[in-house]
């Protein structure tokens, strides 16, 4: 809370005659705290699982074009969508493959 706090002071100060006085509210300190756990070692874990499964996703999209499947029904979208993924698998064990194979040349050098 004192972190939470300090972390709005700078932005939350009003003078009033001789003083200065702290106001906050409610939603200030919600997302001083929110910010304060995005910088704890718990939260960047947990996200960076999320950030994969994101860019997998976001791959996925891009290099099949899964959202503008030309079928209709059911059955047919998840064939298609499971077709889709499969490529992708093979493409990631392809560019694994290639980077497995290359050389890696100074890297061991002094």
């Amino acid at each position: 809370m004192i972190a939470a706090t300090a972390l709005i002071y700078r932005n939350a100060r009003w003078r009033g005659g001789k003083n200065y006085y702290l106001r906050v509210t409610d939603k200030q300190m919600r997302i001083a705290k929110r910010r304060i756990y995005e910088q704890s070692d718990r939260f960047k874990d947990r996200y960076r699982w999320r950030a994969g499964v994101e860019g997998t996703i976001s791959e996925y999209d891009r290099r099949t074009g899964v959202k503008h499947l030309r079928v209709r029904g059911l059955k047919a979208v998840k064939f298609c969508a499971t077709l889709k993924a499969l490529g992708v698998n093979i493409f990631r064990a392809a560019a694994f493959r290639a980077a497995k194979m290359m050389p890696v040349e100074g890297l061991c050098e002094a």
